[in-house]
C-alpha cells in the first residue's frame, strides 16, 4: 500500500505575531503542548516517540528541529517512514513558526485539520500541509496501489485563506468533491499534486492565473470535460509560461482534443492524458512542444493520421499512441527521435510498412506497433538495434516474408511477439543467439522446416508458441535442456515421429500442446504427461497409450502370437524333435564347461586384465549426444537405439545405446 507522505510548508516570511517571540526565551509552551496533543493521536509508532516528554527539552525530542533565530520555537517535524498510525491533532497549527513538516511513509489516516486552528493567534503565520505521496510517474507503467486513508473535502475558500503557498500535494488519498474554483488564487503555486483520488466535476478555468505554476497532475480521479467551455482550462494554461508537466489521465473528458494544447510552454516536459474518451486529431503542430520528454495519448478515441512534425520532438524518450484509431502511414520522421526509450502505436488502424527509419533509434528498449495493418517485411533494421530488451510486439499485422536472419541481434530482448501475421519460410538458426529471451510467440503464421535445435541455447525461454504453422520433422528432444520452459506450444503443425521421451524430465514444464500433428508410437509417462490438464494431444490418430483420461487405443505387443491353429503338422512334429536335440547339447557342453573350471588358471596376457571403466554422468551423456538427437542415430533395434556421443571431458566419441524398457 501507498503510504500517506505529508509535508507541510509555510510562507517564508514571518508575521507580527511570531516574530514578536523573544529568541532567548527558554521555552515556549504552546509548541511543546501542540508536539504531545500530535502525539496522543498517534495509536502506534517505531518508537521514534519514546523521547517525547517533559524530562527533556522538546527542541531534543527525535525529529524536532527548533530555529536558529528563535531558539525555542519548532520550525522542522520530520517523522518520515516512522510507523505513524492514528489521526493529524489540529494542534499541529498550533506551530506557528514551522517551515517543513514530514510525515511521509506513515500510515496516517482521517480528515486533513483546519488550515488554521481556533488556537492559533490572530495574524499568525499562513499554515498549509502538503499530502504527497509519490514524485511524477514518468514511466508507462503505473503502479496499482490501494490509497491512503485521508478523506473528506477541500474547503472551498481554501485559496482565498492561504494564497502564499507554493506547493500542494493531496494525491493518493481518498478525497472527493469539486476542486475548489478558489485555487486559482494561489498566486505563488509551483506544483499540484491531486492524482489518485475521486474528486469530480470540472478543472477551473481561471488557472493560467498560475504565473509560477510548474507542475499540474489531476490524473485518475472522475473530472470531466464534456464541451468547449469545460475545456477552457487547457488554453488558461498558456499563460503558464514555467509549465513542465500536465497530466489528466484516467478520467472521464470526452470531445475534440484542444487546438491549444500545442501552444503550451516551451519548458513543458511531459503531458499525460491517456485512457479517456477524447477524440479529434493529433495537432499538425504537436512539433511545437519541442521540450517534451513523455507523451502519452493512449487509449482514448483519436482518430486521422500521426502527424509528420512528431518528429521534432527529438527529447521524447516515451512516445504511447496505443489503442486509439489512427490510420495512414507511420512517419518516416520517428526515426528523428534519437532519445526514444518506449514506442507504443499498438491498436490502431496503421497501415503500410513499417518505416526502417525506425532502426535509427538506437536508445530503444521497448516497440510495439501490434494489433494494425502493416503490411511488407520486417525491416532488417529493427532487428539491429541490440539496445531492444522489453518488449518487441509485432504481432496481429499482415506482415510478410522471412524471419530476418538479423533476429540473432536481439541479444538482450526478453519478449518477442510476432503472432498473426503472414511470416513465412523456415525460422532461422539464428534465433538460438537470443539466451535471455523469456517469451518467444511466432503462433499463426506459416513458418515451415523443422524446429530449430538452437533452440536449445535459449536459456531464459520460458513460453515457446509455434501453434499453427508448417512446421514439419521430428520434436527436439534438447528442449528438455531448457531448466526454464513453463510452456510449449506446437499444436497445428506437421511434426511427425515420436515424441521425445526426454521431455518426461523437464521438471519446469506445466503446459504441453502437441495437438493435430502426425506424432506417432507410445505417448511417454511421467513429467508433464501426467498434468492432463496442462496436455493436450488430440488429433494425432497414430498415437497410442495406457492413460485412460486420454482416450488412446493401447499400444500393441512387440512379440504378437501367431495362431497354434495355423501352425501346419510337421511342424508340430519337427519343432520338439530340434528342441530336444538343443537340450542334448546344452547338456553336453554344460558338462565340459565345468571340467574346464576345474583345470588350474594360467595367468592372463596383460591386454585382457580387468579395466577399471569410467562411470560418466548423465548429464554429460545428454550434451554430448546432443539430447540424443535422431542426427546422433547410429541404428535401432528391437530393444532400444544406439546414439553417437562425444564426451568433452574425455574427449572421444562414444556409442551409447538406450534400451526400450518395455522389451528389455
Amino acid at each position: 500500500m501507498l503510504l500517506l507522505q505529508l509535508r507541510l510548508l509555510l510562507s517564508a516570511t514571518a508575521t507580527n505575531s511570531a516574530t514578536a517571540s523573544s529568541p532567548s526565551q527558554p521555552s515556549h509552551n504552546g509548541d511543546e503542548g501542540a508536539l504531545l496533543a500530535f502525539k496522543a493521536k498517534m495509536s502506534g509508532h517505531s518508537g521514534v516517540l519514546d523521547s517525547w516528554n517533559k524530562s527533556t527539552s522538546y527542541c531534543s525530542w527525535e525529529g524536532v528541529t527548533c530555529g536558529r533565530r528563535h531558539r525555542w520555537r519548532v520550525v522542522g517535524l520530520n517523522l518520515s517512514s516512522q510507523g505513524l498510525a492514528g489521526t493529524i491533532s489540529p494542534a499541529i497549527g498550533n506551530l506557528t513558526f514551522l517551515r517543513l513538516l514530514d510525515l511521509s511513509y506513515n500510515s496516517l489516516q482521517g480528515e486533513i485539520p483546519g488550515s488554521q486552528p481556533a488556537s492559533a493567534p490572530s495574524g499568525g503565520s499562513e499554515a498549509f500541509t502538503w499530502f504527497k505521496t509519490r514524485s511524477l510517474v514518468s514511466s508507462r507503467v503505473t503502479s496499482a496501489a490501494a490509497s491512503a486513508s485521508l478523506h473528506g473535502r477541500l474547503p472551498t475558500d481554501l485559496g482565498k485563506r492561504l494564497p502564499s503557498i507554493q506547493q500542494l500535494g493531496i494525491g493518493d488519498n481518498r478525497f472527493t468533491g469539486a476542486l475548489p474554483p478558489s485555487l486559482t488564487n494561489f498566486s505563488r503555486l509551483q506544483k499540484l499534486y491531486a492524482e489518485v483520488n475521486s474528486f469530480i466535476g470540472i478543472v477551473p478555468s481561471g488557472l493560467g492565473r498560475l504565473q509560477n505554476l510548474e507542475v499540474f497532475a489531476l490524473s485518475d480521479n472522475i473530472l470531466e470535460a464534456n464541451n468547449e467551455e469545460e475545456w477552457q482550462f487547457i488554453g488558461s494554461l498558456v499563460n503558464c509560461s514555467r509549465l513542465q508537466g500536465l497530466g489528466f489521465g484516467w478520467n472521464r473528458f470526452v470531445g475534440k482534443l484542444p487546438g491549444p494544447l500545442v501552444n503550451l510552454s516551451i519548458n513543458l516536459q511531459w503531458l499525460q492524458i491517456a485512457n479517456n474518451n477524447i477524440s479529434g486529431v493529433i495537432p499538425s503542430d504537436i512539433g511545437n512542444l519541442a521540450g517534451l520528454e513523455m507523451l502519452d495519448f493512449g487509449k482514448n478515441l483519436l482518430t486521422g493520421v500521426i502527424p509528420e512534425s512528431i518528429g521534432k520532438l527529438t527529447r521524447l524518450q516515451l512516445l504511447a499512441l496505443d489503442s486509439n484509431y489512427l490510420s495512414g502511414h507511420l512517419p518516416s520522421s520517428i526515426g528523428n527521435l534519437s532519445s526514444l526509450l518506449q514506442l507504443y502505436a499498438g491498436n490502431n488502424s496503421l497501415e503500410g510498412p513499417i518505416p526502417p527509419s525506425i532502426g535509427n533509434l538506437s536508445k530503444l528498449l521497448a516497440l510495439d506497433l501490434s494489433n494494425s495493418n502493416l503490411t511488407g517485411l520486417i525491416p532488417n533494421e529493427i532487428m539491429e538495434l541490440p539496445s531492444i530488451s522489453w518488449v518487441l510486439d509485432l504481432s496481429n499485422n499482415m506482415l510478410e516474408g522471412p524471419l530476418p536472419l538479423e533476429v540473432g541481434s536481439l541479444v538482450h530482448l526478453e519478449q518477442l511477439f510476432l503472432s498473426g501475421n503472414k511470416l513465412s519460410g523456415e525460422i532461422p538458426d539464428t534465433i538460438g543467439n537470443c539466451r535471455v529471451m523469456e517469451i518467444l510467440s511466432m503462433d499463426g503464421n506459416s513458418f515451415q522446416g523443422s524446429i530449430p535445435a538452437t533452440f536449445k541455447n535459449m536459456a531464459g525461454l520460458t513460453v515457446l508458441n509455434l501453434t499453427d504453422n508448417k512446421q514439419d520433422g521430428s520434436i527436439p528432444g534438447n528442449l528438455a535442456t531448457l531448466t526454464n520452459l513453463q510452456e510449449l506450444y506446437f499444436g497445428h503443425n506437421n511434426l511427425s515421429a515420436t515424441i521425445p521421451e526426454l521431455l518426461v524430465y523437464s521438471t519446469s514444464l506445466l503446459r504441453l500442446d502437441l495437438s493435430y500433428n502426425n506424432l506417432q508410437g507410445e505417448v511417454p509417462k511421467g513429467g508433464v504427461f501426467k498434468n492432463l490438464t496442462g496436455l493436450s494431444i488430440v488429433g494425432n490418430n497414430a498415437l497410442c497409450g495406457w492413460i485412460p483420461q486420454l482416450h488412446l487405443s493401447k499400444c500393441p505387443s512387440s512379440c504378437a502370437r501367431k495362431n497354434r491353429k495355423g501352425t501346419p503338422k510337421f511342424l508340430r512334429i519337427a519343432i520338439p524333435a530340434i528342441g530336444s536335440l538343443i537340450l542334448l547339447f546344452l547338456v553336453w557342453a554344460g558338462f565340459h564347461y565345468r571340467k574346464s573350471k576345474i583345470a588350474p588358471k594360467k595367468d592372463l596376457p596383460p591386454q585382457f586384465a580387468e579395466v577399471e571403466l569410467p562411470i560418466v554422468p548423465y548429464n554429460d551423456i545428454l550434451k554430448g549426444t546432443d539430447g540424443f538427437s535422431e542426427a546422433n542415430v547410429l541404428g535401432k533395434g528391437r530393444y532400444g537405439t544406439v546414439y553417437k556421443g562425444t564426451l568433452e571431458n574425455q574427449a572421444i566419441v562414444v556409442a551409447v545405446k538406450v534400451f526400450n524398457v518395455q522389451q528389455s
